[in-house]
């Protein structure tokens, strides 16, 4: 694997959203995956929202997407929030 290092400046309250691609990838009933536009939404819907809640919020999105309490892939999300 090659890795690449990043740097950026956090304000008080940013966040920092990582989550593998059990998230994205959920499907519903229909084989529809949860996707970027539903995630891109959700985080549009919660912005100003403490990190604790928007973690809170994506999973039972997806929850609710996938129709299952629990996921069929892997599901890690981390939510970094800047100190204010």
């Amino acid at each position: 694997f090659v890795y690449t290092s990043r740097r950026c400046e956090f304000a008080p309250g940013d966040l920092f959203i990582g989550y593998t691609d059990g998230v994205l990838e959920a499907t519903n009933a229909a084989g529809v995956m949860f996707g970027e536009e539903r995630m891109q939404e959700l985080l549009s819907r919660t912005q100003g929202r403490p990190g604790g809640e928007v973690s809170d919020q994506l999973l039972l999105e997806v929850q609710r997407h996938s129709g299952h309490a629990e996921f069929e892939d892997d599901v890690c999300l981390v939510v970094i929030e800047a100190a204010r």
